[in-house]
């Protein structure tokens, strides 16, 4: 496996983190099916969507970490704290209206189902892993996972959650253990369909 070190962050590096994970994103199903747009615009509108996630309180009580060389970059949501309250929901809508109009609306719900599928146990929430497009292909996405498996629910012997519009990412994920659990489509035939995934605690 590439050898690299993650280092885990606070809010001084959420711009950098905002960047990779809007670059990481980029071609994503879902984020595609709700930013819509070309190519171009559509970064620009998921550095907006990142920045808002990071703007609120939803963030606070999560671990952040980034690679050394700025490559890749993990969210994960401490057991019990993965939920979105109404709260954060009513706080993140004014500047979701800004970013998708009437659109946002389409988002959030999107968003409550999948959570609403959410399993109870406890466990860790890979809440989002991206790397670099053009790190991508590299091995830097599975030293990611593998660094923060090893340091929070390995360490505590406790089960992982993830969820994954894009399936090019399952084999990622199945190799380091996770296994599927859900498919969720999201609204009509032809929308992308969210796949949750599950690992046991080790």
């Amino acid at each position: 496996m590439l050898k690299v070190d993650f280092v885990e962050c606070g809010p001084e590096r959420l711009p950098e983190i905002v960047e990779i994970m809007a670059d990481g994103f980029r071609d994503d199903p879902v984020m595609t099916w709700i930013m819509g747009g070309e190519e171009s615009r559509r970064e620009v509108k998921l550095r907006r969507f990142f920045t808002l996630m990071a703007g609120t309180d939803f963030l606070k009580d999560h671990r952040l970490f980034v690679s050394a060389d700025g490559g890749a970059a993990s969210i994960w949501a401490r057991p019990d704290r993965w939920r979105t309250t109404t709260g954060d929901q009513l706080r993140a809508l004014p500047g979701f209206l800004g970013l998708l109009g009437l659109g946002a609306v389409r988002a959030m719900r999107a968003f409550a189902k999948v959570e609403a599928q959410h399993p109870k146990p406890a466990h860790w929430f890979l809440m989002g892993l991206a790397v670099r497009r053009d790190r991508q292909g590299q091995g830097l996405g599975a030293a990611c996972l593998a660094d923060g498996l090893a340091r929070m629910p390995d360490a505590a012997h406790m089960a992982t959650y993830l969820e994954s519009s894009n399936p090019r990412n399952f084999t990622l994920y199945e190799r380091a253990g996770f296994q599927i659990a859900e498919q969720i489509r999201l609204g009509g035939p032809g929308n992308p369909v969210v796949t949750t995934m599950w690992r046991d605690e080790r």
